[in-house]
């Protein structure tokens, strides 16, 4: 009998072994002219503009996450799903990284007119607006940070943080 018990009692953690696992979907590549994976998006915080919230986004994002990587001659999206019904979304703030990875600063606080495209859930930024063919730029400044804000339909502000990296784009 107690061998029996014993069986069942290791059946039934294995079962809740095997049941608490997480599965998932391997990996698939993706090429740069398609919309990149949101694991490198990250919701920095909601409400107002702070540039304390803003830093301290930057260090979880250098801890936490990767760049999307903008390959050569590519026409490149970035999309991401929130978990709220968005009614505008604007690029808030565009800086270069220096080669420590570290931003760096802009005078001011900056909204810049790039067509982002807002649908239900999902928000979607072009990457590759700014480059007009001048390589100039790559040799100073590879990686770039983007602070995008997001409206949702009661006003409230949502902010975004992610950062590409354009090493291989004008090669």
């Amino acid at each position: 009998m107690k061998r029996f018990i014993a069986l069942v009692l290791t059946f039934t953690i294995f079962i809740l072994l095997v049941g608490c696992q997480e599965i998932q979907a391997p990996e698939t590549e993706t090429s740069s002219s398609t919309t990149n994976k949101t694991s490198n998006v990250m919701k920095a915080w909601s409400g107002e503009f702070s540039e304390e919230e803003l830093k301290s986004a930057i260090t979880e994002y250098q801890s936490n996450y990767t760049n999307i990587v903008l390959e050569h001659g590519s026409a490149a999206s970035v999309s991401f799903e929130t978990d709220f019904e968005v009614s505008s979304c604007s690029v808030s703030r565009l800086s270069r990284t220096d080669d420590t990875d570290i931003e760096i600063e802009l005078q001011s606080y900056i909204d810049l007119f790039i067509e982002t495209k807002c649908n239900g859930l999902m928000v979607t930024i072009p990457i590759d607006w700014w480059y007009a063919g001048d390589d100039s730029w790559v040799n100073d400044y590879l990686v770039w940070s983007y602070l995008v804000r997001v409206k949702d339909t009661n006003g409230s502000s949502h902010y975004y943080y992610f950062r590409v990296d354009y090493s291989a784009y004008a090669q």
